[in-house]
């Protein structure tokens, strides 16, 4: 039986979107995430929501700087003005003889469009990428200020 190769890399095993995301005690919590559009109610507009993500780092990789980057682009490859990046350095727990490490991580994402747009956030860990795309669209239903029905759907 062959291996995954990639099995003895640091990896991203799991990347996503969502409302909210935050790392805690090794574990990562989310709000709302999976989508892939966000909706405008006005243009520009500045999309908020958060990135979550699960990494895997083997033994043999763990105790050294690895690089990590974020970033959201167009589809052309243009930057829309949010990028995280660094080193993230797994240690080695107390009395663990081996195996892979675990680590999670999350934060926001913040930028602004002058209009709709199809983009694309990125996460680059040790050599490996991931990407999820998204929109910014405007809703396919009406707005309504202050939240209340019009006057003509009024009960």
């Amino acid at each position: 039986m062959a291996t995954d190769p990639t099995e003895d890399r640091p990896r991203i095993d799991s990347f996503i979107a969502a409302d909210w995301a935050e790392a805690i005690n090794g574990k990562l919590y989310l709000m709302g995430g999976g989508f892939d559009t966000l909706w405008a109610p006005t243009f520009p507009f500045a999309p908020r929501f958060a990135f979550g993500a699960v990494l895997r780092v083997p033994w043999n990789d763990t105790n050294r700087k690895l690089p990590i980057e974020g970033v959201v682009e167009t589809n052309d490859g243009e930057e829309l003005g949010w990028r995280m990046g660094g080193e993230l350095e797994a240690g080695r727990p107390p009395g663990k003889r081996g195996g892979d490490v675990t680590v999670v991580i999350a934060g926001p994402v913040q930028f602004q469009v002058e209009e709709p747009t199809s983009f694309v956030l990125r996460l680059r860990f040790a050599g490996q990428e991931r990407s999820i795309a998204l929109a910014v669209s405007a809703p396919p239903f009406q707005i309504v200020p202050g939240g209340q029905p019009p006057a003509d759907r009024l009960p």
